[in-house]
């Protein structure tokens, strides 16, 4: 069950409303800039391609119905959170990347505040994510907002 959070944010947190080939430049640019020095090996040396395609084929959800916020420092990106609603009451949140200049500042608190307080007004019940279990930083972060491990097999929490 989530709760409405405090976020007082010291950058600017957009949801990214763009629709097409905009969208797709942007997805391409953002992810392709947080791949950079990721903690997850399974992201790590790869290109997004295939991650951008499966969002756009409603491989993880109704693409329609994406949740996409962005962080910006001035007019640099510098996080990205994209999520998609599971049933009527769960997001799943998919990916969760921040610039790696800008980790350890506070970017992926923020943007995870910002969509449980999202979700919070809009009566969704559960948040659930993957992170992969060699993702420390992001273990502890999860951690942190009271997100419970339901599975280590699936190194989900």
């Amino acid at each position: 069950m989530i709760g409405q959070l405090e976020n007082p944010s010291k950058f600017q947190i957009k949801k990214l409303t763009l629709e097409g080939t905009e969208l797709e430049k942007e997805l391409a640019y953002c992810l392709s800039k947080f791949i950079e020095g990721t903690l997850d090996p399974d992201l790590a040396g790869k290109k997004p391609d295939k991650f951008i395609t499966n969002l756009k084929n409603g491989i993880f959800g109704d693409f329609s119905k994406r949740y996409i916020i962005a962080e910006y420092d001035n007019d640099e990106v510098i996080g990205i959170l994209i999520g998609f609603p599971q049933e009527d009451q769960i997001m799943h949140i998919y990916s969760l990347h921040v610039s790696s200049r800008y980790r350890n500042r506070g970017v992926a608190y923020e943007l995870l505040s910002t969509c449980i307080n999202d979700m919070w007004m809009k009566s969704i019940k559960d948040i659930i994510l993957d992170v992969h279990v060699d993702n420390k930083p992001a273990y502890n972060l999860y951690k942190k907002f009271g997100f419970v491990e339901f599975s280590k097999n699936c190194d989900k929490i």
